[in-house]
């Protein structure tokens, strides 16, 4: 299937807003089936652009989570704790003497 630079924009947009792949498909236009098919292939240019979405609405939410945190926020500051925990499990996972 092939994929627009417009449409990869798209889907880049659409996973940052937390659209899920068979809405995006609905936006699109685009078979659905075929669509999610190419959800299975890692380095498919659509699958990157849905994890770069995703990831930068993350970033955007993990400044406001970190800002509040370093302003005195309780809750946020346990949120930050886990979310360098994750890290800190995910490093040892692939680097296990660390």
């Amino acid at each position: 299937m092939q994929i627009s630079q417009e449409q990869l924009q798209e889907i880049e947009n659409f996973a940052s807003r937390g659209f899920l792949i068979k809405e995006i498909a609905a936006i699109l236009g685009v078979d659905e089936p075929r669509f999610e098919r190419i959800f299975s292939m890692d380095s498919h240019p659509a699958v990157q652009a849905f994890q770069r979405g995703t990831l930068k609405a993350q970033l955007t939410i993990r400044n406001s989570i970190f800002d509040s945190a370093v302003s005195g926020s309780g809750p946020a500051q346990t949120e930050m704790l886990k979310i360098f925990s994750k890290q800190v499990q995910y490093l040892k996972q692939i680097r296990p003497d660390a």
